[in-house]
């Protein structure tokens, strides 16, 4: 962990985004990009089709053959995939972008596509956190290196200054409908919400199509959020009771309660990794002063809430570091119960907070959902296909497939066989530009 932390100040102190768009930019001199003899990984199935060769225009996955049957257009690139392994290009589904800095790391890692949970708001302002969809523009229109972002307004909650505060139901109405004309991807919901407000929410979210994502409010408990159409639980809210580390819910109840969310095509992300770096938020060697220096401030931003995030003010110290371990144990135990039950698990890392590094933190969490007993080919589900069901879009993400985005990975070794080989990134396709990586992992 502390060479990923250090080499994530390497590259932002270096212009990373430079870097990496001189690695791109090679890749726009040609008309197309043809990786030959590859072996594509499909995370459906966990089958490993060897010698393909993959055929990508702009930003597309135009043909998928077999290597004895290369047609190469004129003005191609070509890139070796002998031995390689070709795979769908990750999702962060739970991020809080602060900076344009980060969005290379993301790349670094794999990181093709995030959902943003905070886009506007007070503490947005006080950090001096970018607008979220003017990024996300700059990086559809290829003018900023970054993953495509999905991304929420400002949370909603009740009383509260740092997210927009709903009192009546012509707020909800209202905040809904602003949502969707000033084109926000999904809404975000948390904790303090009272019943009647989160209902309404729901109602006039589901009445003009616009997904809610987020916390299980405490008046709401989870058959009611699933049954009035929340479609992605964070942090396992709703499952589980953060103060006293224990289940909300009889695990005896999770099987019924897991049917109805997959009749309701409702997903859960956990975001382990949150909990379990918390153990490290005092260690200097971790996190260095200026980041502790942060983290401090954080916390005293959170203590000027009306309504306090317990959570924050009451075991971010180092008398919480048993808390967090135990947190971080029952948020993997509940995991492989919701996953055996047929529940769609979605990789996100909650990057943005003080403990949790853009980019590098995803790969943890996959490895933390492993340690939950996931296998090889869950793992990489819950950052490619079951993240893509779960945003609405896995006709054109999730897989290596034609007419898919050319959002993907080229690898060195399998991470089928194991999990650690995701690190082993040899390049990255994002949007169809080519970000390519020597041996030692830096930017070529």
């Amino acid at each position: 962990m502390m060479q990923f932390i250090l080499l994530s100040v390497f590259l932002i102190c270096s212009g990373c985004a430079s870097m990496f768009e001189k690695s791109a930019a090679k890749s726009l001199q040609y008309d197309f990009i043809m990786v030959t003899n590859v072996n594509i990984i499909d995370v459906e199935n966990g089958l490993n089709t060897e010698k393909q060769t993959v055929l990508i225009k702009n930003n597309k996955i135009k043909k998928i053959m077999d290597a004895s049957d290369i047609e190469q257009p004129a003005n191609t690139l070509l890139i070796d995939g002998n031995g390689l392994y070709l795979m769908p290009g990750l999702f962060d589904m739970h991020v809080h972008i602060s900076g344009k800095n980060e969005l290379p790391l993301f790349i670094y890692n794999g990181v093709t596509t995030v959902r943003n949970m905070w886009g506007t708001g007070n503490m947005a302002k006080l950090f001096g956190i970018p607008n979220q969809l003017e990024l996300k523009k700059e990086i559809a229109d290829g003018t900023l290196p970054g993953p495509e972002i999905f991304t929420a307004g400002t949370p909603l909650d009740n009383d509260s200054f740092v997210m927009t505060s709903i009192k009546t139901r012509s707020d909800a109405e209202k905040l809904v409908l602003d949502h969707k004309k000033n084109g926000y991807d999904f809404i975000k919901v948390y904790d303090y919400l009272s019943y009647d407000n989160y209902k309404d929410i729901l109602e006039f979210a589901n009445k003009n199509q616009i997904p809610v994502y987020g916390h299980v409010p405490k008046s709401v408990n989870i058959n009611q959020a699933i049954t009035l159409g929340q479609k992605s639980i964070e942090h396992i809210t709703g499952f589980l009771d953060y103060d006293k580390v224990e289940l909300l819910v009889p695990e005896s109840d999770i099987p019924a309660i897991a049917k109805l969310m997959k009749e309701k095509k409702v997903c859960v992300c956990p975001t382990i990794i949150m909990a379990n770096n918390r153990k490290f938020m005092f260690d200097e060697a971790f996190y260095g002063k200026n980041h502790q220096s942060f983290m401090t401030k954080f916390m005293d931003f959170f203590s000027l809430m009306p309504i306090k995030i317990e959570v924050f003010s009451k075991y971010n110290n180092k008398d919480g570091i048993p808390y967090n371990i135990a947190a971080a144990n029952l948020m993997k135990k509940t995991v492989k119960v919701l996953k055996d039950n047929g529940v769609s698990i979605v990789a996100g890392s909650d990057s943005g907070n003080p403990n949790v590094l853009a980019g590098f933190s995803l790969i943890d969490e996959l490895f933390l959902l492993k340690e939950a007993g996931l296998s090889n080919l869950e793992v990489l589900q819950s950052a490619t296909i079951e993240a893509a069901k779960c945003m609405g879009i896995s006709d054109r993400k999730g897989k290596v497939k034609e007419n898919f985005d050319a959002d993907l990975i080229l690898l060195k070794n399998n991470p089928l066989t194991d999990i650690e080989n995701i690190k082993s990134i040899k390049g990255v396709f994002v949007r169809g530009k080519w970000y390519a990586m020597d041996d030692d992992r830096d930017l070529k």
